[in-house]
This record gives C-alpha cells, structure tokens and sequence, in this order.
C-alpha cells in the first residue's frame, strides 16, 4: 500500500511559507514518509527552488480546483481533493501545521483503522438541543436541518478538518461526492453565521455529507493539538499529540490561535532552521497575515 502525506498550497505566499515550515519540520523527525505538495506559481514564488527538494513530489494544481465559475474559491478546491490525492493512504494536512514529533507511529495506527474516512470531530449536535450548535460555527442548526432535509434523529457534527485520513476506494469516493454534491447546493451566504474568507466553508458541507452517511469519523489517538487549547504545557503537547495546529484567523484584529503557540511554532522552526544551518525566514506573523480567513467581507 502507498502512503503519505498531501498538502496544498496556493493563492497567497504565506500558503507557500507554511508548507515548506511544515516539510521541514516533518523531515527533522522523519526523512521516508512521502510528501506530495500542490501549489501555484504565487504560493512559491518567494522560495529557492532548491528548497523544494524537502517534498517528495511537487506538482502544480489545475486552474480549474482553484477557480470555481471564474472566482478563487480554496472551499471548492478542498472539496474536491479526493481526485488530487496520489497514494492508497493519506494523510492531508492544512499547511498552518507544524510536525512535533516522529509520525510513523500514526502511520501504523492509520493503517489498522478499518474505515476510509477520519478527521478531528468536536462535537456533535441533534435538532432537539436547539438551532444554536456552539461548537460548529459555519451555520444555525434549523437552518442545516432544513436545507439538508435532515431527520430529527440524524446526528449532525463538527469538524476541525485541518487532517484527514483518507483510505482511496470506492465508498472514500462516494463522501467526497457527496461532499461536492452539497457544497454546489450551499446555505445561502446571508444565512451564514460565520463565512469563510466571505464564501462559503468547505467543512460544513464535509460536515453534513458525515451526516448524512452516518461515518463514525473520530480518531481515537491524539492527532493534532489546536491553538485555542490552554490545558497542557508545551511538553505535555509534544508527547501527546503529533502536530500543532495554528488553525483559523490570525490576522491584527482576531486571532483563533493563542499567541503563546504561535511565538512556540517559531521557537521550534528556529531549532529546525539551525539543525540545517538556515535561517528561520518565514514567522508566523507572515503566514497568519496572509490567511483566506482573514479575508472576510
């Protein structure tokens, strides 16, 4: 079975700055695991091409993922990654990641998991608890029971999808369809509780095709640790959990990630940086100002 690791980077620098950080945070742990990043001539167009030697594959993504009816649209794009990914097994990650330890250990894990679909899951809400579901942000609860023609006995969930777990195959393929299904039928803009970057969010229609396919979709290891969290000390985190997320807005006025994680995230890449006698150029304040979440209307 191939494996890896799939990352996209395209439409802003800071993309392009993000994903090599994350390379080369990976590869100070792990130099085998396969890594396939996608991008365009903007997300690299400030990084030495010899740099580009930390990825395993670097492949150029097609216009047509990234421009849906002419307009950027990053939503359409990861809705549509199931055609994009290159191996049996894969692991995407949003690039606004760092590695913090060996992954090959998930990789073992990943490959014992039964099923083909898995990301981080929150929460998960039914009709009966009311329209407001406090930890999925996107949209009121009445508003998706009635758009999506839910039950009142479905499970509705929520999603932080900066991983997935993806084993390719026909029922994979199936969610994904269903995901692109509901994504070219979206809740209306103004109905939204929280827009992406002024559009619509690629997780709420992942969220309601999770729904509707009734997918188990939880990890019961530890994957990835979100900057919003207070609960662990910085060693606490790094024997827990495989990544830091610094996930969300990071723009002047909002910030989804706590500062000190962010500061932490730059501490870490200078011990890469200084590992491989390079200088730590691409902070976090670079990646965090150039953030689709930011550019909200």
């Amino acid at each position: 079975m191939t494996k890896g690791i799939v990352l996209l980077a395209f439409g802003f620098r800071g993309y392009g700055f993000a994903a090599y950080n994350l390379a080369v945070s990976i590869r100070a742990f792990n130099n085998t695991i396969p890594i396939c990043v996608y991008h365009d001539d903007i997300a690299f167009s400030q990084i030495e091409t010899e740099k580009l030697s930390v990825f395993t594959e670097v492949r150029l993504m097609p216009k047509e993922l990234i421009y849906n009816q002419g307009k950027f649209d990053p939503g359409f794009t990861k809705v549509n990654l199931y055609g994009l990914y290159p191996y049996n097994l894969n692991l995407y990650l949003d690039v606004d990641t760092l590695c913090l330890k060996d992954i090959a250990p998930l990789f073992e894990v990943m490959e014992s998991k039964p099923d083909y679909f898995y990301t981080h899951i929150i929460a998960t809400h039914t009709i009966d608890k009311g329209k407001d579901f406090t930890s999925m942000q996107w949209a009121w609860a009445d508003d998706i029971w009635e758009h999506f023609k839910l039950s009142k006995d479905d499970i509705f969930y929520a999603t932080n999808s900066s991983y997935q777990i993806v084993r390719k195959g026909a029922k994979a393929k199936k969610f994904y369809d269903q995901i692109k299904k509901n994504y070219a039928n979206p809740i209306p803009v103004d109905k939204l509780r929280m827009k992406w970057g002024g559009g619509q969010p690629d997780e709420l229609y992942m969220n309601a095709a999770l729904c509707q396919l009734k997918i188990p979709a939880q990890m019961d290891t530890d994957v990835m640790f979100f900057g919003g969290d207070l609960r662990f000390t910085f060693t606490e985190i790094e024997e827990k959990f495989y990544f830091l997320s610094m996930y969300g807005a990071g723009g002047s006025n909002v910030s989804t990630t706590r500062m000190k994680y962010r500061e932490w995230y730059d501490r870490l890449l200078h011990k890469h940086f200084q590992n491989n006698r390079e200088a730590h150029i691409y902070k976090s304040q670079y990646i965090m100002a150039e953030k689709h979440a930011n550019k909200r209307k």
